[in-house]
């Protein structure tokens, strides 16, 4: 009986062994996953390391994994912000939150999990939550030992600042946070954090160029990529946006499409589908300006297609948010609570949909205003060639001479006329010279006749039409227009 006892008590450790080895084996595997799924992210690739994160947290939860479980879902949150699905990013980033004892001792990732929610809402427009957001990361990020790891979140920090107030015209802030940006980066290694100085440095050229000093921003846009180059980084979509815009503001519409063509064909854009509208509209504003109304047209709609994406995603995200929002407020306690959420909802959801019908109106109009003024130029051209051929026929007396003028200045003619319908085709001809501003010299040379006849046939015009001798007759018949 002792025997068999042993027997069982040997047989159990063994599968208790195994099982933790198993468990083991899942947890190294997961993290080996997050590994991947971080990498995918320095290469500016967020589809692939969501699927390396969906696998970890799927070990993860197999292995009741907790840690693995928080990394996985901020991962994913991070990787579907950044591919403009703010709901499934919120709802992967309050799973990631509910690991509540992994980041009580983990300040870095629960800092992390803050600023990226931050970031979600100044996309959505809710800039003052998300300043909120950021300084309750700070909290966090104080709290972080390892000077690099606090050093690093803080440039993050600043940096989201920076977007922040950007966004709500405060340009002092904007410079002075970017000081601080340049002066802690300057402390640290740059090859750790040389993503952070390509951006801080073109967010200094973008600063320069709301100032219109061109020839600073040019100088900091040269040192983002003199940095990219020296780490052979390629994703710089931002900067060859910031700098198109700068080329854009300085006239040079060509060197500013060539950026913005360089931006769209930049992984960082091709990957980070968030960012084709911008590009897609700036190109769309170049062909305006160059005159090409097809190319604007067809940038412009493929602007308005993706905008339009991004906003159905910003919709669909709005619960979402503003329950987050409401519930570090005021809690989950009673019905009117959760009333007072969908009233809330549905009114952001309308500004929202209004937003969004503006912007298109907006676009709508302005391509209505462009063919309106592209049809106004075709008709000015037309007049001109008109009014040049018409002169023509005055000065050789031609019998057509009358027929075009009635054409060209028909409103004249029928006013002219209505006032004056006993003016003979002779005295008609010389209220359309005098309309021309033909001289008396040109009027007697079209109509063979001397000079003291012309002045003649004006003083009985003048007597016919029952005007004051010192009235100038072609400020007469300009009223008539």
């Amino acid at each position: 009986m002792k025997r068999l006892f042993l027997l069982y008590l040997f047989i159990y450790s063994i599968v208790i062994i195994l099982a933790r080895c198993e468990i083991s084996e899942k947890k190294a595997k997961a993290d080996s996953l997050l590994e991947s799924s971080d990498e995918e992210v320095l290469k500016v690739n967020p589809k692939r390391s969501v699927e390396f994160a969906m696998e970890a947290l799927e070990l993860s939860e197999a292995a009741k994994y907790c840690e693995g479980r928080a990394k996985a879902c901020f991962r994913i949150a991070d990787a579907l912000f950044n591919l403009g699905d703010y709901k499934e990013a919120l709802e992967y980033l309050s799973l990631a939150e509910k690991e509540k004892k992994v980041l009580s001792g983990n300040p870095f990732l629960a800092s992390e999990i803050i600023i990226i929610r931050g970031r979600i809402f100044g996309c959505m427009g809710l800039n003052e939550n998300s300043l909120q957001e950021f300084h309750k990361g700070l909290k966090y990020i104080k709290k972080i030992k390892e000077k690099d790891d606090q050093y690093y979140l803080l440039a993050l920090f600043y940096d989201n600042l920076i977007e922040i107030f950007k966004i709500t015209g405060k340009h002092d802030s904007v410079l002075a946070y970017i000081n601080k940006g340049i002066k802690l980066l300057e402390q640290m290694d740059e090859s750790s954090v040389f993503r952070s100085r390509i951006n801080i440095y073109s967010c200094l050229g973008e600063y320069y160029t709301t100032q219109n000093n061109f020839d600073s921003a040019a100088l900091c846009f040269n040192h983002s990529l003199l940095i990219a180059e020296k780490y052979q980084y390629p994703y710089i979509s931002k900067t060859y946006i910031l700098l198109g815009n700068m080329e854009l503001e300085r006239g040079d519409v060509d060197s500013a499409l060539n950026f913005f063509f360089k931006a769209l064909k930049n992984p960082g854009t091709i990957n980070y589908e968030v960012k084709s509208p911008c590009v897609y509209n700036n190109i769309s504003r170049c062909y305006e300006l160059k005159g090409i109304e097809d190319s604007a047209v067809i940038y412009n709609e493929l602007a308005l297609k993706t905008e339009n994406i991004i906003n159905n995603n910003k919709v669909k995200a709005a619960e979402f948010a503003l329950n987050i929002i409401l519930k570090d407020k005021i809690g989950e306690k009673s019905k009117n609570n959760r009333y007072l959420l969908c009233v809330a909802a549905f009114f952001l959801i309308l500004l929202l949909l209004i937003t969004n019908f503006y912007f298109v109106q907006k676009k709508r109009s302005r391509k209505i205003i462009i063919s309106k003024e592209t049809e106004a130029k075709k008709l000015e051209k037309k007049l001109n060639n008109s009014f040049i051929d018409l002169i023509q026929l005055g000065k050789i007396d031609d019998p057509a001479f009358i027929s075009m003028f009635r054409e060209v200045y028909p409103e004249f003619t029928k006013k002219l006329l209505g006032k004056h319908p006993d003016l003979t085709i002779s005295e008609l001809k010389l209220c359309a010279m005098i309309f021309l501003n033909f001289t008396s010299k040109e009027i007697a040379q079209s109509m063979f006749i001397q000079h003291r006849s012309v002045q003649t046939k004006k003083s009985r015009l003048r007597k016919k039409l029952k005007i004051m001798p010192g009235e100038d007759l072609q400020l007469y018949f300009k009223s008539l227009v």
